[in-house]
């Protein structure tokens, strides 16, 4: 059967899509996957008609089309099914973790919604679409039916993650929106290209993007993971691929795609594996891949002993989560066990490896939740956090689904979720003073400057909104400046 999968994501990787398309395609099934990424992290919001009607047109011969989508891809894939339902009258599937969420609401659009994992739902979809059976009862899919809506059953999860095969990276099928608002098939130079652009935590360089285990162990009020324990409560969510897997993975797409130069883990917490599966990966990785990697840590699981082997073995920059500095703010997001002075001690141990590990740490700003003297706990215990490390900043998006969507939701917060998440940008952060203090981190500022910056006299003269504005837009224009200033310095690479 012909079928076609849509990415609205600004990103290449599409773990989940391509993950979906590779056991169509085993199950014997012909797959075309089209990527509408304009630019890295720039996904196109709206869509001019030629590319609608070209995308139509790579849709006409497909028996099921499927789209992908996270929240921030909503509007997008709502423009994506009307426009096919104008022309052909073909069943359209969506699924990833809005749909998950919030079924009802992606049913309005879309003939049939998969919630929570989906490779063997679409392949027994496929199959009894194919063969004429009823496909009306499969399990984790709701669909429009005499009227009404039927919810069927969520299936048990897939335990034995090494039985899946590898992410479809084989362009043939492939399209992706180039030049003109046209769709043009997939070449290796386009697709290195493209991953070249992507941001990725080697900067200039194509990273194949995957992960050795799905799941994470944490339950975070604002994470998606959050739903998921709650979907599939009482069932081993964290499940891997051994490493003798993922190392065969790896090694199968450095021969296929010779351009690419790192590898990039999105694990929820790669250092949640055991350390006998690290000890063995590690002594793998070095002999038969020999790239940089790039992992996620966290507070609990990251330790000097895991992160001594990983060094060896490769690792080249580590992101750590640590969200806030507030013990306020950590209750809230069901993050109990990072402590403040678990990430300072964390913070002493990575300082160790920076000849070696680049040090990322994540946080989350413009909580409504949060006071000042929150943002500034955060602040305080980054002073503590030895540099040099990066931050990066994320602006709170009450996902829905989650515990603190639902709270938003019941105090009034999210009045309009179109504008609070389906257009918002989690990187766009409010410009607040606090706001640009944080920034400072990112370039390793002079921390003496900071506990300044941070007294109750500078607070009360900046600490307020129109100060505040002025002082965050002069500090955008001067980085710019600097970065003019540095690109002339800099002298042309020669070809």
């Amino acid at each position: 059967m012909n079928i076609t999968l849509i990415s609205p994501y600004s990103s290449l990787a599409a773990l989940g899509l391509r993950t979906i398309s590779a056991c169509l395609k085993r199950a014997g099934h012909n797959v075309k996957m089209v990527f509408l990424t304009a630019s890295p992290h720039s996904p196109l919001s709206n869509y001019s008609r030629k590319l609608l009607d070209g995308l139509v047109a790579l849709c006409s011969d497909s028996k099921l089309i499927g789209i992908s989508l996270m929240s921030g891809n909503f509007e997008q894939a709502v423009q994506i099914t009307n426009a096919i339902k104008e022309k052909i009258r073909v069943p359209i599937i969506w699924g990833g973790i809005h749909p998950t969420s919030m079924p009802d609401e992606s049913l309005q659009y879309a003939d049939i919604v998969c919630i929570g994992e989906g490779e063997d739902a679409i392949i027994e979809l496929a199959h009894n679409m194919d063969s004429g059976g009823n496909y009306y009862d499969t399990e984790n899919l709701c669909l429009k039916l005499n009227g009404g809506v039927k919810k069927n059953a969520i299936r048990p999860l897939i335990q034995n993650i090494d039985s899946m095969p590898f992410m479809d990276y084989d362009i043939n099928g492939h399209y992706i929106y180039h030049e003109g608002d046209s769709l043009v098939p997939m070449t290796k130079e386009l697709l290195r290209e493209h991953l070249i652009l992507e941001e990725t935590l080697i900067p200039g360089t194509a990273a194949y993007q995957t992960i050795w285990a799905r799941g994470c162990p944490y339950k975070c009020t604002y994470c998606c993971n959050d739903i998921y324990h709650t979907l599939y409560k009482g069932q081993k969510l964290v499940r891997k691929k051994s490493a003798k897997r993922i190392i065969e993975e790896i090694k199968n797409i450095k021969n296929n795609l010779d351009f690419i130069t790192n590898i990039w883990f999105h694990d929820d917490s790669f250092f949640a594996i055991s350390k006998e599966d690290l000890t063995e990966f590690s002594m793998l990785y070095k002999k038969e891949i020999g790239m940089p990697f790039c992992a996620l840590g966290d507070p609990i699981f990251t330790s000097e002993e895991k992160l001594s082997m990983l060094a060896d073995a490769g690792l080249h920059t580590l992101s750590v989560g640590i969200e806030s500095g507030s013990e306020t703010t950590i209750a809230l997001y069901n993050r109990r066990h990072f402590k403040p002075e678990k990430t300072i001690r964390l913070g002493e141990i990575i300082n160790k490896f920076t000849d070696k590990i680049r040090i990322r740490y994540d946080i989350i700003v413009d909580n409504p939740y949060e006071t000042n003297n929150d943002v500034l706990d955060t602040i305080k215990m980054l002073i503590k956090i030895p540099y040099p490390y990066m931050l990066q900043i994320f602006s709170l998006t009450f996902f829905p689904g989650t515990e603190l969507y639902r709270k938003a939701k019941k105090d009034g917060l999210l009045r309009d979720e179109a504008e609070g998440i389906h257009k918002k940008h989690y990187f766009k952060i409010k410009p607040t003073y606090l706001n640009l203090i944080l920034k400072l981190f990112s370039v390793n500022f002079s921390k003496s400057v900071i506990k300044f910056m941070i007294s109750p006299p500078m607070l009360f003269i900046f600490n307020r909104e129109w100060p505040a504005r002025l002082v965050f837009r002069a500090s955008k224009i001067t980085w710019l400046i600097l970065k003019k200033i540095k690109n002339f310095l800099t002298p042309p690479k020669k070809s």
